[in-house]
């Protein structure tokens, strides 16, 4: 709920509706002229105010997201050519469960308790004008050798090579202190043109003060890398639902300013 300073008041317009306004929802009730019984047939209907305000801030709201193909380079992509956000992660970090939880599809990514089940580049239309881009992970630490350098070319193509690209989230287990590979990973990312945010995931598993308080350690952990800036953070939660609107509304931004 968002306080907005004013008292719950009902206004009546030409006697025909009625609008109550309180801190949590607007509640209208209109009236039709059409005679049902003895009175008149009512249409009501509630709407959630947080969500309402949301959406005229510029929250984005996901009513389409299709699988539009998979690839292992560049010029396999789907020939459709659309802004493309991409993510990416260790191999058990809960990629697929934040693209399913940011999409508000179950199925839409594979989830499996075998982590590491993402060996393509995957693209998603969303809402037909974006593409949500799910990388294959890195840091596979049971693959062979081979198997390891083929997933890091496909990643390397993908990033080197795709103009639509606007924007890469990295994310990052929020339970933990970050791996060799998340460090190595964001030194090389942080080293090149790509803009990038930080996903810490997980987030339901600690409380918010401990959570708060690995962050930080994580960030101090990354100074040496970033070199002072700042990239933009947040942490999720595929089970809470925890960052989906402030991911979300970040993404819209980043579209609309590309």
């Amino acid at each position: 709920m968002i306080p907005l300073g004013f008292e719950p008041k009902t206004h009546s317009l030409e006697g025909c509706c009625s609008i109550q306004l309180s801190y949590g929802t607007v509640r209208l009730t209109v009236r039709g002229a059409r005679p049902r019984g003895k009175g008149l047939q009512i249409y009501d209907f509630s709407l959630n105010l947080h969500h309402f305000l949301l959406s005229l801030h510029g929250i984005m709201k996901i009513t389409e997201a299709i699988f539009a193909g998979s690839s292992t380079r560049v010029d396999q992509r789907p020939k459709e050519r659309l802004p493309e956000v991409a993510f990416i992660g260790r191999s058990n970090v809960g990629k697929s469960s934040l693209i399913n939880m940011l999409t508000g599809s179950k199925k839409l990514a594979m989830t499996s308790a075998t982590p590491g089940k993402t060996k393509l580049v995957n693209h998603f239309r969303i809402n037909g004008s974006w593409y949500l881009v799910d990388l294959p992970g890195y840091g596979y630490a049971k693959l062979p050798e081979k198997e390891k350098e083929k997933l890091q070319a496909i990643i390397s193509d993908y990033l080197n090579h795709s103009e639509e690209l606007k924007h890469l989230f990295v994310l990052v287990d929020s339970r933990h202190d970050m791996q060799k590979a998340d460090v190595e990973f964001i030194t090389e990312v942080a080293g090149s043109t790509i803009p990038f945010s930080l996903i810490f995931t997980k987030g339901d598993k600690m409380g918010p003060v401990a959570r708060e308080r690995q962050i930080e350690a994580n960030l101090r952990q990354l100074e040496p890398v970033l070199d002072g800036a700042k990239p933009e953070c947040f942490a999720s939660s595929s089970e809470t639902g925890l960052g989906r609107e402030e991911i979300l509304n970040y993404i819209n931004k980043l579209l609309k300013t590309n």
